[in-house]
């Protein structure tokens, strides 16, 4: 009899020791494919308010058991969406995970996106297709830029245009990084010279989430945005947590940290930060004398000041001192001639403003402005360029349930100085002057969106004028149909851009090549045609989302730089024929039990330079190219995995005696990560990046040409200045950095820390 009761009173004191233990009670809640800020958690039993979730939509929550007689039920609620309990089962873990998933509301629709059409749209409801990534995403790959961020997207991929500075851009379904025009809340700021070096002054602390429109967009943003549009929006004080502060490590030595402050005082709301960037190791694992990674310092502050729902504005700096070439090469070395260097000092500043009268609420006021200033020195030339931007911007729009419409006017004003000849004016033989690039572009444009049931459709025209080229007009009219779990949209557009070579093309600053201009450029033009379907599967379990898009380009006219006809020359002229540009792109989103979630993807394309009899594939350009983002959850536990795979690319080669192969090969980067996240707003992370060590001069003879002899004084030439082969150059080399497809990096190991309040 003892032991019966000392057995039974043992199992109730086990029993009280389970049920009466702190758990936590962790998840995330989505639309089933991105996550939901602001969603209220309250104990359904007292409606008293546990949490307000942070915009990456995840929450921990510690609860003590024994004050409840039964399991706990929590209510999950925003407006907008439908409401969720969410009743907890016994456990004898310590730790329960959930996924869970608010679907909309009667006809409100998802979270809101202004890229498609510069006002707040609903996601689901835009005509145009916009593809969003949350500020969540640059915890799971461990990277404070957004340049490595966007990459997990289906064609998009960060290219390098040198092998000696590592000068980054982005390719946006093959085309090259100028054609994506970067916009920061829907101001474009960044102009030509930033399509090179503005991508590194951007870090996670100022980014709330980041919108990309593809196809073309220069209806709404002008010119440059042939390719997409890469939409930055910023957070307000309400959004970003007080403080937020980070530092990322790696085992090559780089070290960036950034912090931002938020804060609020009646209506006015302000967020302060600084992202900083150090790498001060020479590294040069492929013994060629030229360092494998340039050195980097990397400065920027930003501050944004926002006042009600009037008037919002953002001041950011940015300044850089990079330097890559030879391993003993130092900045008092710039064209000199002593080492061959790429010594680079840049200064950057930003002013963006909208202002929203509060008794004329349709109309809008946007002012954006940028300043550049670029020093630079390529082995022994010297290049110094300033640029400034200022573009005012009115808007007019209002919105109904069934028809919205924007008319806008836009005045741009952009000024562009160099060192080179294509800003300098022959006034007499033997005597140039100076001419700065100065330019006033005045823009007319409207927009309209119309609903009819499980149809929309949307139109827009657009009217510049450029003081040379005269008016460009340019159009876009697009179609959705959304019934159930599918959506169709439709699009076909027109865009232009207007070209600053020395600005853009890298290669052509090099000094390892002459630029050559063989006439009057003409401004690019492209049409193009877009077609996505989408597919929802959401249910309490699970998630699935798949997004396939068939797109389809033409160019009428097109800069491509030639470097092939001459091995020591970048030719460019306009185009006498016509450049093609068809794909495919898909991607599949899919969660199970609030643990795990994928994201795959990849795109198909075909890209076709035809002119004089040629048909051929420009280089650069990579025909399959496939990303993935794999993660699982558990406790405060996290791994992600990712991973991005490309095709070959045909690279420049110097001739036909060049050893080095036409086309690089298939490649991979494969980054895997540990995350920790405590309930005190501490994160840990761990991890490697370039799993494989894949670095592009395994395998190939040299990856730089005649890095022993980089100012070319041991090269002979013939008559016609053509290099020709000797016991010293056996492959009639010159000097050239051109052959580059992706970064030197290889294997590092990284461990990042975040605290936010």
């Amino acid at each position: 009899m003892r032991l019966k009761l000392f057995f039974i009173s043992s199992l109730f004191f086990i029993n009280h020791l389970i049920y009466s233990q702190f758990v936590y009670f962790s998840g995330k809640v989505t639309d089933g494919v991105d996550p939901i800020p602001d969603v209220r958690i309250e104990n359904a039993a007292t409606d008293s308010l546990l949490v307000i979730i942070p915009p990456d939509g995840t929450f921990l929550i510690k609860i003590d058991l024994s004050k409840f007689e039964d399991m706990p039920v929590f209510l999950f609620s925003k407006e907008g969406y439908t409401s969720q309990k969410v009743k907890l089962h016994k456990t004898y873990g310590d730790t329960i995970t959930m996924q869970i998933i608010l679907t909309p509301a009667g006809e409100t629709l998802d979270e809101v996106v202004v890229s498609a059409s510069l006002r707040p749209v609903e996601k689901s409801g835009s005509v145009i297709p916009v593809s969003t990534l949350h500020a969540e995403i640059f915890r799971r790959v461990s990277s404070p830029l957004l340049m490595d961020v966007l990459p997990v997207l289906p064609g998009v991929r960060l290219h390098y245009d040198c092998n000696v500075c590592e000068a980054p851009s982005l390719r946006i379904n093959g085309l090259p990084g100028p054609y994506t025009l970067i916009v920061i809340n829907g101001m474009p700021i960044m102009g030509s010279l930033a399509s090179t070096y503005g991508l590194y002054g951007l870090p996670s602390g100022l980014i709330l989430r980041t919108e990309l429109t593809r196809g073309p967009g220069s209806v709404l943003f002008g010119t440059e945005a042939l390719g997409g549009v890469v939409n930055v929006i910023t957070p307000t004080a309400e959004l970003a947590p007080r403080l937020h502060a980070e530092q990322l490590i790696t085992s090559w030595g780089e070290v960036t940290t950034q912090a931002a402050l938020a804060s609020r005082k009646g209506n006015w709301c302000s967020l302060t930060g600084i992202y900083h960037h150090h790498f001060d190791f020479r590294i040069d694992r492929n013994k060629d004398n030229f360092m494998d990674k340039p050195l980097q310092k990397q400065l920027s502050f930003f501050q944004k000041l926002t006042f009600s729902d009037e008037f919002d504005m953002l001041l950011r700096y940015y300044y850089e001192d990079r330097l890559g070439g030879q391993m003993d090469g130092l900045h008092a070395h710039r064209y000199t001639g002593e080492r061959y260097v790429e010594s680079i000092f840049t200064n950057r500043a930003e002013w963006l403003m909208k202002y929203t009268p509060a008794k004329v609420r349709p109309l809008q006021l946007w002012w954006s402005s940028s300043w550049h200033q670029q020093n630079s020195g390529y082995g022994d030339e010297f290049f110094n360029a300033t640029q400034r931007i200022a573009q005012l911007q009115t808007l007019w729009s209002d919105q109904s349930d069934r028809f919205s419409y924007t008319i806008g006017s836009a005045l741009r004003y952009q000024y562009y100085n160099d060192n080179t000849t294509a800003t300098r004016r022959q006034i007499s033989l033997g005597e140039d002057v100076e001419a700065p690039d100065l330019i006033w572009m005045p823009a007319l444009f409207s927009d309209v969106w119309i609903s009819q049931g499980l149809f929309s459709f949307s139109t827009g025209a657009r009217l510049d004028h450029h003081p040379i080229h005269g008016l460009v007009p340019t159009g876009r009219i697009a179609f959705m149909y959304k019934g159930g779990r599918h959506t169709l949209r439709v699009l076909h557009g027109s865009a232009f851009r207007i070209v600053n070579l020395f600005a853009e093309e890298h290669a052509a600053l090099s000094g390892a090549r002459e630029v050559v201009v063989e006439s009057g450029l003409l401004p690019e033009r492209s049409y193009g045609q877009y077609v996505e379907w989408d597919f929802n599967l959401l249910k309490p379990l699970y998630y699935i989302k798949t997004t396939t898009s068939l797109f389809s380009n033409m160019f009428t006219n097109r800069i491509l730089p030639d470097y092939d006809t001459d091995p020591q020359k970048i030719i460019f002229e306009n185009l006498d024929g016509k450049l093609t540009h068809r794909g495919l792109n898909l991607q599949i989103q899919w969660g199970i039990l609030g643990r795990w979630d994928f994201m795959a993807g990849g795109a198909i394309q075909d890209m076709r330079l035809i002119e004089d009899g040629k048909n051929e594939l420009p280089p650069f350009v990579e025909r399959i190219n496939f990303q993935s983002l794999a993660g699982y959850s558990f406790g405060k536990n996290r791994i992600d995995l990712s991973s991005v795979t490309y095709s070959p690319m045909r690279l420049p080669l110097l001739g036909e005696l060049d050893p080095r192969p036409e086309f690089s090969p298939w490649f991979s980067h494969i980054h895997l990560q540990y995350s920790f996240r405590s309930m005190r707003g501490y994160t840990l992370s761990a991890g490697i990046k370039n799993v494989f060590d894949f670095v592009p001069w395994r395998g190939l003879p040299f990856l730089i040409a005649r890095t022993d002899d980089p100012f070319d004084e041991r090269v002979q030439f013939d008559s016609n200045g053509n290099p020709i082969p000797t016991s010293d150059n056996p492959f009639a080399l010159t000097f050239d950095p051109t052959y580059a497809f992706t970064s030197l990096q290889g294997r590092r190991f990284f461990i990042q820390w975040t605290y936010q309040l």
